[in-house]
């Protein structure tokens, strides 16, 4: 398994590319209503957070992919602080080969995304922080496996 997406940062940061649409527009294009050049796109880097919980995207990415607001959030800053910020979706997320549908928080002025533990979680990857670099968890090299009951 490739992981070219992921490249080195400074030390003990892992930052990737990540191809988003507009999950709304895929279903439009789906069923016929846009054309599939019309779905809304952006690649951003990312920034491999594991200390985050959730996809978090800068307002400029959101805006140009007509995220629409489903909710306002709390967030808790590493330095404590706390703020409310908007939690917009949903947007597709494509790293690596692998495909999640996600919620993202908008933080305003960043400039560039943070990737959390759900969408890690979902898409089935780790870091490999000796690497600096993400990889699929070995029972799950080719697609993300999913636990159930």
């Amino acid at each position: 398994m490739s992981v070219k997406t992921a490249k080195r940062g400074r030390m003990g940061q892992v930052k990737v590319k990540l191809l988003l649409t507009n999950f709304g527009d895929e279903e439009a294009a789906r069923n016929g209503h846009i054309k599939k050049e019309a779905i809304r796109r952006a690649e951003v880097e990312a920034l491999v957070d594991t200390g985050a919980t959730r996809l978090v995207l800068p307002g400029r990415v959101a805006r140009s992919l007509g995220l629409g607001r489903i909710a306002r959030v709390w967030v808790r800053y590493a330095n404590e602080e706390r703020a409310r910020r908007d939690l917009v979706g949903v947007v597709t997320l494509r790293l690596m080969g692998r495909v999640v549908t996600a919620e993202a928080i908008v933080e305003p002025e960043k400039d560039y995304a943070l990737l959390g533990q759900i969408p890690l979680e979902a898409l089935d990857l780790h870091v490999d922080s000796r690497g600096q670099r993400l990889l699929p968890t070995p029972d799950s090299p080719d697609a993300p496996l999913s636990e159930m009951q």
